[in-house]
């Protein structure tokens, strides 16, 4: 799927502190992030909480999201974690935890039609404002996107169901903080791949 990420000139950044973040994505997803900070009465941050917290956050936005899926697959592909310096304050930092299925469940109808319509009809009874939802046709195999924001914190799920089906959970912009140590949280479910703890974390 495509998810932009803005600067303040209304484009994707080509150089600058974001700019290999943007690329990864570019070459994960096919896009980048979406920064709502691209108007001026939104210069500060949006959530309560700062960098210190920012990756549970989005893990916890994930829980409760799965928690409403029956028989997830054995395992995600992949868990990525990716944080953008294109904010308009340079003291801002953006957050984004991807879980990717693998090819084969992403080709299942379970995955693709019915996790699509349990979160819209189960998400805003766990506390998710649901918005962007793109539903074309009743085809399971056509592109369908849905959005849920998380009413306590502001964090916002993405289901993406394209090619391949994931989920990306977001924060906008927030606080960096000095000498960012990661909680490094486990996967909620299991993974093939981790990058997000071999890039953030230490034994």
């Amino acid at each position: 799927m495509v998810i932009r990420s803005v600067n303040s000139s209304g484009k994707c950044p080509i150089g600058g502190p974001g700019f290999v973040a943007v690329v990864i994505t570019v070459f994960m997803l096919g896009g980048c992030m979406t920064d709502p900070s691209t108007t001026p009465e939104s210069q500060g941050p949006y959530h309560d909480f700062d960098q210190s917290e920012a990756w549970q956050h989005l893990e916890n936005a994930l829980e409760e999201t799965f928690v409403l899926l029956p028989d997830l697959p054995e395992s995600f592909e992949f868990r990525s974690l990716l944080i953008f310096s294109d904010c308009r304050n340079e003291n801002h930092v953006q957050y984004r935890l991807d879980y990717e299925f693998k090819l084969e469940d992403s080709q299942k109808k379970k995955v693709r039609r019915e996790y699509f319509d349990i979160l819209r009809d189960k998400w805003d009874a766990a506390g998710f404002e649901v918005h962007g939802i793109e539903d074309p046709s009743a085809d399971p195999d056509e592109k369908r996107n849905i959005q849920g924001l998380r009413k306590d914190d502001l964090v916002n799920v993405w289901f993406q169901v394209w090619g391949k089906v994931g989920f990306t959970a977001q924060t906008r912009c927030i606080e960096k903080v000095d000498d960012w140590n990661p909680s490094c949280p486990e996967p909620l479910h299991p993974v093939e791949r981790d990058p997000a703890y071999s890039r953030y974390c230490k034994d």
